[in-house]
């Protein structure tokens, strides 16, 4: 029995260690944040002079039923906890990200035996992130405090330099679609007013304006003053132009009195809440009394829009979806995710409330045009012409995403110094290549022979200039059809197919050779060793590249500029 404990409290001991040692040489699918121990610091009480007294046995792990992208914290300070080991024999660049946050609301600290250092973050669209530079066997602690006024969404991911380039444009690429969006719907509804010089284009393109700046705001992209400012500001303004809108298209001044009283009353109760609460500073009070005043106004338009539909008001049926779409998704990100952490949080119930902007705009817009046919037939010319400059924008912001996902495809499987390909793009080729099940194809692995000499004796520019003009040698060395592409360091690796053993040592041969004579920077002589394996015989991709690198340490370690084979 006794020994039966021991072994637990071992086991136990070793899977807490686990929890929070993110080692970089394992791949693990895990989510980051599965990694983090949290302290609620209720009070705010820890900063960087006494990190050193936070109490690590209140430190805890998040609960199985939260564990998705994130979770909400209603804390003054929340403190997450973990260690990066690097237990490669190279220094290796992570980059820590965290999303949807000002980088005035979370810091990260180093910890070492020297003490505690801050470190600083970079900010990148809506997102910030931290880099972090581990030297090669080493083990860092590190400590990051959230500093927020309410619940955070725990988005955090730790990533090489190419991912996060790739997330960061992907990030740019969808906010600036949606502000795009939004913004030819706002320009759209100006002319409108201008044209047809009916207040409830105004009041919607003002409706769009609100939203379109909420949702930046909200997200970190753009935010001109105090986000707890701009959210109540913009809140209440599109309640006050939603309303305004549904006055105007429903009629409601002379079919539902009542209600139009109501909903004025209800505005002017919030603008005089905001007014004082601000004044007075009732901060502690805004979110919830601002969250009734939007249900019940939201509740009372959709009461009116029903009434409206079952009387016949043409429109009213698309006006009602519109109104759905926005209520339901706002609801479901702000209210469910943010604001309750109620709801799991992910990459739709996160931005649906903007899908649900976008829906209103559309179905709004369907119920004004129904409505408008009979009024304006007059001018259906001069908005058609408008359209087609509309439709004319739209393509030319499609080609130009779908240029730009071209070059970013090409970016990420390019090696940026050599033009060719990359590590990731020579795993997938080295995997296609397996799954063919051919045998005619043949793996070469090439390394410069004494290249650090080259970077120690003459800088790391000529050692750049070294291997962009290698790479140059080997495209012209081999056929289009071999693929060559950049190891890491001073390694290259080339896939090609030959007939047989001689074919294969001929052109390695040549390449051999090729560079041999060729003259570099400083009138420099260069060689090269080279392993050459075989895909026959071979039971995974692994050993297919051990055993072309094994062949290539053989050529180094027998006097190098020679090629050896591993059959």
């Amino acid at each position: 029995m006794k020994l039966f404990l021991i072994i637990f409290i071992f086991f136990t001991f070793q899977l807490n260690a686990d929890t929070f040692n993110i080692n970089l040489q394992e791949k693990s699918s895990r989510p980051f944040y599965t990694y983090l121990e949290f302290f609620k610091d209720i009070n705010g009480t820890y900063g960087e002079r006494n990190l050193q007294e936070l109490p690590q046995g209140k430190f805890f792990k998040l609960k199985r039923e939260c564990q998705h992208l994130g979770m909400g914290f209603q804390v003054k300070t929340l403190w997450a906890h973990f260690n990066l080991i690097n237990n490669s024999s190279i220094q290796q660049t992570k980059i820590l990200w965290f999303k949807n946050i000002t980088n005035e609301n979370i810091f990260l600290f180093e910890k070492s035996t020297s003490g505690i250092k801050k470190i600083d973050n970079i900010k990148s669209i809506n997102d910030f992130y931290f880099e972090l530079n581990l030297e090669p066997n080493t083990k860092k602690e590190y400590y990051v405090k959230f500093k927020v006024n309410g619940p955070y969404i725990i988005d955090t991911k730790l990533m090489t330099i190419d991912e996060s380039n790739i997330l960061n444009y992907k990030s740019g690429l969808f906010f600036a679609s949606f502000t795009t969006f939004m913004f030819i719907v706002i320009v759209l509804y100006f002319a409108f007013f201008i044209g047809f010089k009916q207040k409830m284009y105004l009041y919607f393109g003002l409706y769009s304006v609100s939203h379109l700046i909420f949702w930046l705001a909200m997200y970190g992209v753009y935010r001109p003053f105090d986000f707890s400012l701009i959210k109540v500001l913009t809140l209440a303004s599109s309640s006050l132009f939603m309303a305004l809108v549904s006055f105007d298209f429903l009629n409601m001044r002379k079919d539902m009195k009542r209600l139009y009283r109501t909903i004025s009353g209800v505005l002017i109760l919030l603008f005089g809440y905001y007014i004082f609460s601000y004044y007075l500073q009732l901060s502690v009070f805004q979110p919830m009394v601002f969250a009734i005043f939007y249900l019940i106004t939201y509740l009372l338009i959709l009461t009116a829009i029903i009434r409206a539909v079952i009387n016949g008001h043409t429109g009213a049926i698309y006006y009602l979806f519109a109104i759905l779409g926005y209520f339901v998704g706002y609801n479901i990100t702000i209210g469910g995710v943010y604001a309750s952490a109620t709801i799991q949080a992910n990459n739709f119930t996160m931005y649906i409330g903007m899908l649900g902007v976008i829906f209103d705009v559309i179905f709004a817009s369907l119920a004004f045009i129904i409505v408008s046919k009979n009024i304006y037939k007059n001018q259906q010319d001069k908005l058609e012409e408008y359209s087609k400059s509309l439709e004319s924008k739209v393509d030319n912001r499609t080609r130009k995403i779908k240029e730009q996902n071209i070059l970013l495809r090409k970016l990420s499987a390019t090696d940026t110094l050599t033009q060719l390909d990359n590590r990731l793009e020579l795993d997938r080729i080295l995997e296609e290549y397996y799954n063919s099940k051919e045998n005619n194809i043949y793996l070469m692995m090439i390394d410069i022979d004494f290249f650090k000499r080259v970077n120690d004796n003459y800088g790391h520019l000529t050692g750049d200039s070294v291997l962009k003009q290698v790479a140059k040698i080997l495209r012209k060395s081999l056929n289009e059809k071999d693929t060559i592409g950049r190891w890491g360091g001073e390694e290259f690796l080339i896939i090609l197919k030959a007939k047989d053993k001689n074919e294969i040592l001929a052109i390695a041969d040549r390449i051999r050779k090729n560079i041999e004579i060729d003259i570099f920077d400083h009138n420099l002589k260069i060689t090269i060793s080279l392993g050459i394996s075989h895909i026959n015989s071979i039971n995974s991709i692994n050993e297919w590249i051990q055993k072309c690198d094994e062949a290539l340490y053989q050529a180094k370690n027998t006097g190098r500029n020679k090629i050896v084979f591993q059959s």
